[in-house]
């Protein structure tokens, strides 16, 4: 999205919380999610990401549901490991 204003829908999550779900409003893209669940952090949709640095600027924080990760997936070594949705 490179005009125009992200749409939002929430959700209501486990933790009884609002997540937040923003896309585009015209392709319908998902871009990322919040709320109070996640305080001042973002959940972002790596497909959006672009540009030739752009993988290496969006460095993780945080793995969440470390505990699920499929085998094949290593550990991010320097991102905190949460069991799952704050």
């Amino acid at each position: 999205m490179d005009k125009g204003s992200p749409k939002t829908f929430s959700v209501k999550a486990d933790s009884g919380n609002d997540v937040v779900h923003h896309f585009c409003g015209e392709c319908g893209c998902k871009m990322w999610r919040d709320g109070k669940t996640f305080g001042e952090d973002k959940v972002v949709q790596v497909g959006i990401l672009d540009g030739p640095t752009a993988f290496v600027d969006a460095k993780p924080g945080v793995e969440l549901f470390a505990p699920q990760r499929i085998s094949w997936i290593q550990q991010l070594s320097f991102a905190e490991q949460k069991p799952g949705m704050p």
